[in-house]
């Protein structure tokens, strides 16, 4: 075979490799391609199928609504927080220790998050706070800097008043044990409207009327009025204990150092069994508040006694402490 020839028959011999090679390659793409198609009709019919069980789903939306609504309510946190704060409202019976004085009692256990109401329509009415309101003024001072201390005094000026007890430069913690009205008349003045006005509003304290500022006159001295004395502002009972319970459990602004000050003015009595604190409020009608809290065990109450007996001597606030003490003794002072 000539030279020529053989190339002839290698060069053919390579055409034929590679027109089998393509051939072979094209094959595969071929098989490839077809099977991309099959999975993407197969795709489209399952996601034929997703839609249509969608619309199926809308077209009964009272159904899948009730079974949403019911999952997220055993899930969220918010809904297990809102019914775990749910209080429990329980009306009780002091009678025995009201001693035939008209008004009513609200009794809150914290641990237990759990009311104990006696007259309980009665314990929701507004009423004025008198020197109860000392406890807010208190805080409200300290919280300024308008008080420093159980020392602070706020200088008498030499005015004589029918409570030879107010007749003296008192410190914090007396004024606030002989209910001293000059003295804290001289804190809320120092203190001022708008800085009382937005205190009251972040403790929701009852109507937070102070619109009468200096006091209705029902004082013939205007050392001896303000908006807390049979005046504008008015709380219940149930929301003084409510105003209570944020102060004592850190649910507001006023800082540890200054509510333990207070708690310090507002000590009643401390024995190995409880730990008392309150404050009384008496008005010239005849009625009669004793608000306050006590610890028995590791459990905290808060508390509010009014007494609504118009025109009666005795019904003011010494003897609302004394219903108060009464009921806590009768009902919980137990181990």
């Amino acid at each position: 075979m000539k030279i020529s020839n053989v190339k002839k028959t290698e060069k053919w011999s390579l055409q034929k490799g590679t027109v089998v090679k393509m051939s072979i390659f094209y094959l595969l793409t071929l098989i490839l391609c077809l099977s991309c198609i099959g999975c993407n009709k197969a795709n489209d019919t399952n996601n034929k199928v997703k839609s249509e069980d969608t619309t199926s789903v809308s077209d009964t939306p009272a159904i899948t609504t009730s079974q949403d609504t019911s999952i997220e309510k055993q899930t969220s946190p918010n809904d297990m927080e809102v019914t775990k704060a749910a209080p429990v409202m329980e009306a009780v019976d002091y009678t025995d220790c009201f001693d035939n004085f008209k008004g009513c009692a609200v009794f809150f256990n914290s641990t237990k998050n759990t009311y104990y109401m006696y007259n309980q329509e009665l314990c929701k009415e507004q009423s004025s706070p008198y020197s109860t309101f000392k406890i807010i003024s208190t805080l409200m001072g300290l919280e300024t800097g308008v008080l420093n201390s159980i020392n602070t005094t706020m200088g008498y000026d030499g005015t004589k008043y029918s409570n030879e007890k107010w007749n003296q430069d008192l410190n914090l913690k007396d004024a606030f044990k002989e209910s001293c009205v000059w003295y804290y008349r001289k804190v809320i003045d120092r203190v001022g409207h708008s800085e009382v006005q937005n205190w009251l509003d972040q403790l929701d304290y009852g109507n937070c009327d102070i619109s009468e500022w200096e006091g209705s006159g029902a004082n013939s001295m205007p050392a001896l009025n303000g908006f807390w004395l049979e005046s504008s502002l008015k709380i219940s009972p149930k929301e003084q204990v409510d105003t209570m319970a944020k102060i004592f459990e850190g649910k507001t602004n006023f800082s540890e150092r200054n509510i333990n000050i207070l708690k310090e003015v507002m000590l009643i009595q401390k024995d190995e069994r409880l730990s008392i604190y309150g404050k009384t409020g008496s008005g010239k009608n005849g009625k009669g508040w004793f608000v306050g809290m006590f610890d028995k065990n590791g459990e905290r109450y808060y508390f509010a006694v009014h007494l609504t007996e118009e025109n009666r001597k005795d019904s003011w606030g010494p003897k609302a402490k004394e219903i108060a003490l009464n009921i806590i003794d009768n009902y919980y002072s137990e181990p």
